[in-house]
């Protein structure tokens, strides 16, 4: 890899460096070397490193140049912003550049302009040095894996890969509405939940209108509003749970669509059928409610009311669903959702010409009728949530009820927050810290398979009872 540790000096340089497009500042910068193992081990701030970030940007923006990099440079704040830099090298110490010309003359229209400040979406970490396999509680997937049946039926699938699905899609739809007790053509499906809902906020709202979410809800809610041009409009909440009064006191005559994820995430709360159907009533019949129901296979609270059956009864509720939770299906990326005829065939319309593949299809029919491997996902995911909430809290931390496959965790303090996250990294344990000043002292853990969530009961019980013995001694 190109470059050698020379840690903060090296970025402060750069910083202070008046020419960023000259080859000794960029020497400078390539110096910050590999940084996937950590910026504290070398000393690298990560306020310094953004701004790193944004001089060669701005730089080479400025000259009309595109500047590559062999390696990509990456410290602990890139991972968590997604900000990377890149400079073509030729292997050797001196780093010479190799300019590339990007065109300057594509822009983004001005109801979009907004997207070019937006982030990379912050992927959970699967790998750390030093470990050739982690505990990855990170992201939200099913650590049991996908049913045997769909695996197999899957497989069976690329034996036609070469052909487009344009027969045998309408098979789940119908195994969904036999599963669910649905009307199959109220259905419409994509890869992934992700492209429906960007596909149902592109339809349904455009420059000039607002759409309004939870403050901290899924992340991606905002993004995908601007995508469409439109104007995100985020609703404070109640300790990260959403709070009903707050979204419509946020509703204007400009909002066109709502958006909430129950169950949410990151947080694992809910909202009760009762808040929901309040939530809709208070909305005028043109603005949308679109529904997040990536987890609700996992709900089990009794407050909680089952979408479909707001979607029967009202013209302008939507809801989506995914086959990444209980399905174990997220490599294949299917999702669908359910809602008034009108809307779903404007989906269909709009979509992606074939938005299921051959395999994710065949996948998603076994999945849905496996019952007994949804059940033991269920019992194993059940089991565990209650086991971490208990352990958890015993340790002094606050953990949020969940409805989920995970759970969030504060701790005291936010810099308490970061010990126990690189101490759970030293035991090859993964769990998820969002770059945001809202989650500052919290931490988010997905249920894993059950040797791994005694360990890391057991890794952070140690940890908590050291600090609360240092606490004590001073």
């Amino acid at each position: 890899r190109a470059g050698i540790a020379v840690g903060h000096e090296a970025c402060a340089a750069f910083v202070a460096h008046e020419d960023v497009a000259d080859i000794a500042g960029l020497n400078a910068a390539v110096k910050l070397e590999r940084m996937l193992a950590g910026h504290a081990e070398h000393g690298v701030d990560a306020v310094v490193f953004e701004q790193v970030h944004q001089r060669l940007t701005a730089g080479f923006a400025g000259r009309g140049q595109g500047v590559l990099w062999h390696g990509v440079l990456r410290s602990k704040a890139c991972m968590q912003d997604r900000h990377s830099i890149t400079v073509i090298t030729d292997k050797h110490t001196t780093f010479p550049v190799v300019s590339a010309k990007v065109s300057m003359t594509l822009t983004l229209p001005p109801t979009k302009k907004r997207l070019a400040d937006v982030g990379y979406y912050m992927a959970g970490i699967s790998t750390l040095p030093g470990f050739e396999t982690i505990s990855k509680l990170s992201s939200n997937e099913t650590a049991i894996g996908p049913s045997p049946k769909a695996i197999r039926a899957a497989q069976a699938a690329m034996e036609t890969a070469h052909r487009y699905p344009e027969h045998g899609t309408g098979a789940l739809p119908e195994a969904l509405a036999a599963r669910f007790d649905l009307d199959p053509k109220r259905m419409a499906l994509g890869p992934g939940s992700d492209e429906v809902l960007l596909r149902l906020i592109s339809l349904y709202s455009g420059p000039g209108d607002e759409v309004v979410h939870s403050k901290n809800a899924y992340m991606q809610f905002p993004i995908y509003a601007m995508r469409a041009g439109s104007i995100p409009v985020a609703a404070d909440d109640d300790d990260f749970r959403h709070s009903v009064d707050k979204i419509l006191a946020a509703v204007t005559e400009r909002t066109k669509i709502v958006i909430i994820a129950n169950p949410d995430n990151p947080s694992g709360t809910y909202l009760s059928g009762d808040e929901v159907r309040r939530l809709h009533g208070a909305l005028a019949e043109d603005v949308l409610l679109i529904i997040d129901g990536a987890y609700h296979e996992y709900a089990a609270a009794e407050a909680y009311e089952d979408p479909t059956a707001l979607v029967h009864e009202a013209d302008n509720v939507v809801m989506t669903r995914s086959f990444s939770k209980l399905y174990s299906l997220a490599g294949l990326r299917l999702g669908w959702c359910y809602g008034p005829p009108e809307v779903i065939d404007l989906m269909e319309r709009v979509g992606p010409s074939f938005p299921v593949n051959s395999a994710a299809n065949a996948a998603g029919i076994a999945a849905v009728e496996d019952r007994a491997h949804c059940d033991r996902v269920l019992a194993h995911n059940g089991k565990w949530i209650a086991r971490l909430t208990e352990a958890l809290t015993g340790f002094g931390l606050k953990v949020y009820p969940s409805q989920t496959n995970f759970v969030l965790v504060q701790f005291p303090s936010a810099s308490l927050a970061e010990e126990a996250d690189e101490n759970l990294k030293a035991h090859g344990i993964v769990g998820r810290k969002f770059a945001l000043d809202d989650f500052a002292d919290k931490q988010r853990f997905t249920v894993g398979l059950d040797h791994e969530m005694e360990v890391m009961i057991a890794v952070l019980e140690q940890f908590m009872a050291r600090r609360s013995h240092d606490s004590a001694a001073q």
